[in-house]
């Protein structure tokens, strides 16, 4: 059998990796609603932090058909919501646009 070309196997690579980045979970940072980062640790649960965490459901996976997408929400205890709510966007706008 012979080995594709190694542009074809650049593209398929690519196209795996863009599929991978679209199944990553995402943090989110409050007023950030369209910028992530797919690779965080605990030490990103700041106090005065508001982060949704979005899972999506890889129902490509083999046994993962059923699953359902999770969020999951860190609210700091220093988190303000009053001084939040008078931002360019208000919470529940941030966490809508999140979850679309």
């Amino acid at each position: 059998m012979k080995a594709e070309p190694a542009v074809i196997q650049t593209m398929q690579y690519r196209d795996d990796v863009i599929e991978e980045q679209k199944l990553k979970p995402k943090l989110f940072s409050y007023p950030n609603w369209n910028e992530s980062i797919t690779v965080f640790d605990f030490e990103d649960l700041a106090e005065d932090a508001l982060l949704i965490l979005c899972v999506r459901a890889q129902h490509n996976v083999p046994g993962h058909e059923l699953d359902n997408h999770r969020v999951y929400i860190w609210r700091g205890s220093e988190f303000d919501d009053e001084e939040a709510n008078n931002e360019v966007i208000g919470i529940q706008e941030f966490t809508n646009r999140v979850l679309e």
